[in-house]
């Protein structure tokens, strides 16, 4: 039944088969026109056209240029395919060369993306919130500060375009070890530990948490705007 073997990737195939089941290689053509990738080499010579005179001189070795980066592009993804199945990752990756007459070639890069290429900045933004470590005040510094008075912070709002900007005043902080995050159902919960005071705030949203940092005795806190 599997008398014969495809030339490019070595799979039985067929008598019958016009093209390998396996690697889509074309069965009938003749071995010279093995290896030619996309465009097989009568494809190129099917590309002579009558042309006014001169223009044969110009299309031909862009034909041919063609032709080449395809081979090469060909070979590239079948390499890459085989690397990636042997780490075991579904990976899309590759790069094309244009090159017109008398100029240097151009190089069209894909961005690498594990599975399908989809999604958008913003969910990644937002995978990238979900992994942000929240900081954690130390259970010595409760201790200390479990009868210093309680106060509210004074707290600024800046909408941008892409994000919502909380600025918490907190006096007397000097460090993130003595700030507490903590996310809840639909707000977050901020507590800080001054010298002799501990500032609450609890911010009512429902935003995933981008960025936070210290500056100037203010914690700033930076949600992503969907």
């Amino acid at each position: 039944m599997f008398s014969n073997k495809c030339g490019r990737c070595g799979k039985k195939v067929r008598k019958s088969h016009d093209f390998c089941p396996s690697c889509g290689t074309n069965l009938k053509s003749s071995p010279n026109d093995m290896g030619y990738g996309f465009l097989g080499k009568n494809d190129i010579n099917d590309l002579d056209m009558k042309l006014p005179f001169g223009f044969n001189m110009l299309f031909k070795p862009l034909l041919k240029e063609l032709q080449k980066q395809m081979f090469e592009l060909d070979n590239e993804l079948k390499k890459e395919s085989k690397d990636l199945k042997k780490n075991g990752i579904n990976h899309t990756s590759f790069s094309i060369h244009v090159k017109a007459l008398g100029q240097k070639p151009v190089k069209l890069t894909t961005h690498e993306f594990p599975g399908i290429m989809s999604g958008n900045v913003m969910e990644n933004k937002i995978k990238d919130s979900q992994t942000l470590v929240l900081p954690k005040i130390s259970k010595d510094l409760i201790d200390r500060a479990k009868d210093f008075p309680r106060k509210e912070p004074g707290t600024s709002v800046r909408r941008l375009a892409d994000k919502i900007v909380y600025e918490l005043s907190i006096p007397g902080v000097s460090s993130l070890s003595g700030v507490n995050i903590r996310k809840l159902d639909s707000a977050f919960e901020v507590k800080a530990v001054a010298k002799k005071e501990v500032f609450n705030k609890s911010i009512s949203i429902n935003l995933p948490l981008n960025n936070y940092y210290l500056a100037n005795e203010k914690l700033v806190l930076e949600f992503l705007n969907e």
